[in-house]
């Protein structure tokens, strides 16, 4: 599939995914796209277009992806059970 998400600024909820069968981000109202989930992965071949998290510690790839994951993840939800609203934006620079 594409593997790049247009630039811009994206709200993000915690929603159940049937894909990973848990709780995790959901990128809303990317044109064009569905169902964009940030998620631990460690190379290109781990996305369809969603947003993998990592440290970027090896040519082509990530590392420590599921801790990454795991502390957004807890980032996230703290903020929206603040009441905040999150959001995400991407850029081409």
């Amino acid at each position: 599939g594409r593997t790049a998400i247009p630039v811009g600024t994206y709200r993000i909820t915690m929603t159940y995914s049937p894909k990973f069968k848990r709780v995790m981000p959901l990128v809303n109202g990317v044109p064009q796209f569905e169902a964009i989930r940030i998620h631990p992965g460690n190379k290109a071949e781990d996305t369809e277009g969603c947003i993998l998290v990592g440290e970027n510690t090896v040519i082509g790839g990530l590392t420590s992806s599921r801790k990454w994951s795991d502390e957004l993840n807890k980032r996230i939800q703290d903020a929206i059970d603040k009441k905040e609203n999150v959001y995400i934006t991407l850029k081409n620079d």
